[in-house]
């Protein structure tokens, strides 16, 4: 009952000739399947890695958010610090300015002639002004000396000489009467 053109040998030899392509294809199966495995662990891997990244990420937002809140608050503070220290500044001028006003003032006014640092200022002044006579202290300046004496600044620089407002420690101007 063989077929004809076929004898024993040949249909064994092709039986075994398809036990061996079974065999293959299974190891190749097997092979497969052990790459799909490896590709599912990959996956599972990369999805807690993503899952990881996803909680990571929204820390960040979250301190990111704390920070920029942090940021603002301290902002905050150093407007309201320069803010008072503005004002503590403007009070202590003022300040300043009234303590000198009180010095001149419970001082006994002397009469000086008019006077400059340069010998030869001295001989276009008049010859004799009353007034008195200020040594200039480290942070004054000319506009709050001349508020503490009660004259403009004008008076003190046309009486001095002077072409600015600037002033020297040590320096003596000649404040003159109001």
């Amino acid at each position: 009952m063989f077929l004809t053109g076929f004898d024993d040998t040949d249909l064994q030899t092709e039986q075994v000739r398809q036990r061996e392509d079974l065999r293959q294809l299974q190891e190749k199966l097997a092979q497969f399947q052990n790459d799909v495995r490896a590709v599912q662990t990959e996956n599972e891997s990369f999805k807690s890695e993503i899952s990881r990244l996803k909680t990571d990420l929204a820390s960040s937002q979250q301190a990111q958010t704390q920070y920029q809140k942090e940021i603002e608050r301290l902002d905050g503070l150093i407007k309201r610090l320069d803010a008072a220290r503005q004002q503590d500044r403007k009070t202590i001028v003022e300040e300043v300015g009234k303590e000198i006003a009180r010095m001149v003032k419970t001082s006994s006014p002397s009469t000086t002639k008019s006077h400059s640092e340069n010998p030869r200022e001295k001989t276009s002044k008049p010859a004799v002004e009353e007034g008195l006579e200020h040594i200039v202290s480290k942070s004054e300046s000319l506009f709050a000396i001349a508020e503490a004496y009660g004259v403009t600044v004008k008076s003190i620089k046309e009486a001095n000489r002077l072409k600015t407002n600037e002033l020297r420690v040590g320096q003596k101007l000649f404040i003159p009467k109001k």
